[in-house]
């Protein structure tokens, strides 16, 4: 038995017209993947199948960019400058 499909459409639209309108199909099993954590799903174009093929991809999750700032040295709190080691 074929396994079931969701479908969702997609729209492009600029004031209020549809530029774009594609559906999508997403199998049960790679819609399971998708529970996993930092797990997405990414469509990319088959020229030898004319179609969208569905992939699962995982991603570590983004960095907190004020935390990237400091560590950078970029924040209010520093000066931008490292630290003078202490005479001692």
């Amino acid at each position: 038995p074929a396994l079931p499909r969701y479908s969702n459409q997609f729209m492009l639209i600029c004031r209020r017209d549809t530029l774009f309108s594609q559906t999508l199909e997403v199998a049960r099993d790679i819609a399971a993947q998708l529970e996993e954590p930092a797990a997405g799903l990414y469509f990319d174009w088959g020229p030898d199948s004319s179609r969208y093929i569905p992939h699962v991809d995982k991603r570590l999750p983004s960095p907190d960019p004020e935390e990237f700032m400091e560590l950078l040295g970029l924040t209010r709190r520093s000066t931008g400058r490292a630290d003078k080691p202490r005479a001692g």
